[in-house]
C-alpha cells in the first residue's frame, strides 16, 4: 500500500501543474494512473479491516453516478416513450455522425455520445482514485500524509502564483498567458479555479496549525513544534494573499466558508469564533489596501453582473429550464457545449462551454438523479464528520474538519462557477470526501485509535 499512497499523494501535487490538469495528456494520464492503482489494489491480498458502512455508501453512490453515464451511451429500448430523451430542439443540433436513433425503438440519451464517453471515463477516474484512497489511507498517520500532500500542493501553487504576479510575469512555465493578466492564477489558466483550489486546500493548513500541543509533544520537541506552527502560519498567510490577489469573489467567499467550518468545529467554540472574527477583520483590512482594492471593488459590481440581461443569469435560467425538461437522465455528461446552442435565447453573445454553475450543469447533463447522488455524497461525509466530532475527546482539530470544510468550500464555489470541471479541483474534492469519512470498521473514532 505504500506505493499506492505515494502515487495518490504525487497526483495531488502534480496534477495542478499542467494548467489545473486540463491538458488532454494530463487527463489521460490521470485515467491511466487511476486504472493502474485500482488494478493493483484489487489484485492485492485483502488483509485490511472491512470498510465501514459510510465508506461503502460512498462507493455505492459513486457506482450509481457512473451507471448514469453508462446508460446515456447505451441504446435504450423505449427511451422516447419513457421521456428520457432531450428536447427536440437539442436533438436537431446533434453533431454529424452521432444519430440519436440507433435502430427502430432504440435511442441514445446523450446528444453527443463521444463527449459523454470522454466525460464518463474522467468521472470513473475520479471515483477510482477516491475509492483507492478510502482503502489505502486507513490510519490517522496515513491520512495525515495525504493531508500534508494537499498542504504542499497548495503551498507550491500559492508561491508560484504570488511570484508570477509580483514579478509581472505573464507566463505559466513556457506558456504565454493571454487572459487574467491582472491577477494571480498560479499554474491555472482561470483565476476562479486557482482560488477554488487554494480555498479547498486552506482548511488542511489551518487544521495542522491548530493541532493541540498535548497530541504532538510526544513526537516533536516544543521548539520544533513552535517552528512548525510559525511555518504553517506563514503558509496560511501566503494562501490568503494568493486568494486575494486572484481577485476571485467566489474564491474569497468559499475560503471564508471553509475557515468558518474549521474554526467553529469541536470544542472551545467561543474561542474559535473570536479567532475566526479576527481573520475576517484582517481580511477586510487587507481588501481596503491599495494593492488589493480590485477584489473589494468587484463585489460592488455584483448587481450589474446579476442583472437579468447579463450572461450568467441567462445561462443559469436556460440551463435550469433544460434540466426541468428532461429530469431523469439529462442530455449526456460532457455535452453542454453541444446541447446549449439548440436552446440558447436569441441574441445570446458567443458560445457557452459551461453553465457557470456545476450544480445546474450537472442537472442538465446527468439529470436530477445525478444531483441527488452528489448531494448524498456530501450528506454521507457530513454525517461521518459529525459523528467523528461527537467522539473526539481532545480540543484540537481533526483532519476530518479540514476535509469537510474543503467540501463546503468547493460545493459553495460550484454554485456560481465550474471548478469541478477542472481535474485538480475535482480530485481534491473527491479526496476530501474520502478523508471526511472514517473508512475503517471500528467502534473507536479515528482520532482516539493508537497512532492518532
Amino acid at each position: 500500500m505504500g506505493f499506492i499512497r505515494a502515487a495518490i499523494a504525487a497526483l495531488i501535487v502534480l496534477l495542478p501543474l499542467p494548467f489545473g490538469g486540463v491538458r488532454p495528456w494530463s487527463m489521460l494520464g490521470l485515467q491511466l494512473v487511476a486504472a493502474a492503482l485500482a488494478a493493483i489494489c484489487a489484485l492485492r491480498p485483502n488483509t485490511a479491516r472491512p470498510l465501514a458502512a459510510s465508506a461503502r455508501r460512498l462507493i455505492g453512490c459513486g457506482a450509481l453516478l457512473a451507471l448514469i453515464g453508462l446508460l446515456q451511451i447505451v441504446p435504450l429500448p423505449g427511451a422516447a416513450r419513457l421521456g428520457l430523451l432531450p428536447a427536440a430542439s437539442a436533438l436537431g443540433q446533434l453533431p454529424a455522425g452521432n444519430p440519436a436513433v440507433v435502430a427502430p425503438g432504440l435511442h441514445l440519451v446523450s446528444v453527443s455520445p463521444p463527449e459523454t464517453t470522454v466525460a464518463l471515463l474522467q468521472l470513473v477516474a475520479y471515483l477510482l482514485v477516491g475509492g483507492v484512497a478510502l482503502v489505502a489511507f486507513r490510519s490517522a498517520d496515513e491520512r495525515d500524509l495525504l493531508g500534508l500532500a494537499i498542504v504542499g500542493s497548495a503551498g507550491l501553487q500559492a508561491l508560484y502564483g504570488l511570484a508570477e504576479y509580483l514579478t509581472g510575469s505573464q507566463r505559466i512555465f513556457l506558456y504565454e498567458r493571454l487572459h487574467y493578466l491582472d491577477c494571480a492564477t498560479g499554474t491555472f489558466i482561470n483565476r476562479n479555479h486557482y482560488a477554488a483550489f487554494l480555498a479547498g486546500s486552506m482548511p488542511f493548513v489551518l487544521v495542522f496549525a491548530m493541532r493541540g500541543w498535548d497530541t504532538e509533544v510526544a513526537r516533536l520537541r516544543r521548539g520544533r513544534m513552535l517552528a512548525l506552527r510559525i511555518g504553517l502560519g506563514a503558509l496560511l498567510g501566503l494562501l490568503s494573499l494568493a486568494i486575494l490577489l486572484s481577485r476571485s469573489r467566489a474564491g474569497l467567499v468559499s475560503a471564508i466558508i471553509a475557515s468558518a467550518v474549521v474554526f467553529l468545529s469541536g470544542k472551545r467554540v467561543w474561542a474559535r469564533a473570536l479567532a475566526f472574527g479576527a481573520v475576517v477583520v484582517v481580511a477586510t483590512l487587507l481588501l481596503l489596501t491599495i494593492e488589493v482594492v480590485p477584489p473589494a471593488v468587484r463585489f460592488f459590481s455584483l448587481e450589474s453582473d446579476l442583472a437579468a440581461q447579463s450572461t450568467r443569469p441567462v445561462l443559469w435560467r436556460t440551463t435550469l429550464e433544460g434540466a426541468l425538461s428532461f429530469p431523469i437522465l439529462g442530455v449526456g455528461l460532457g455535452t453542454f457545449v453541444d446541447w446549449f446552442p439548440g436552446v440558447q435565447p436569441p441574441g445570446f453573445p458567443g458560445m457557452a462551454r459551461h453553465a457557470h454553475s456545476d450544480w445546474l450543469q450537472l442537472a442538465a447533463e446527468g439529470g436530477w438523479i445525478a444531483v441527488v447522488l452528489v448531494a448524498a455524497l456530501i450528506v454521507i461525509a457530513w454525517r461521518a464528520w459529525r459523528e467523528g466530532r461527537r467522539g473526539l475527546s481532545r480540543a484540537g482539530s481533526n483532519l476530518t474538519d479540514a476535509a469537510f470544510a474543503s467540501i463546503c468550500a468547493i460545493a459553495a464555489h460550484s454554485a456560481v462557477d465550474f471548478p469541478m470541471r477542472i481535474p485538480a479541483v475535482a480530485l481534491l474534492a473527491v479526496v476530501s470526501v474520502g478523508l471526511a469519512v472514517d473508512s475503517s470498521e471500528d467502534d473507536a473514532p479515528l482520532a482516539q485509535r493508537p497512532g492518532a
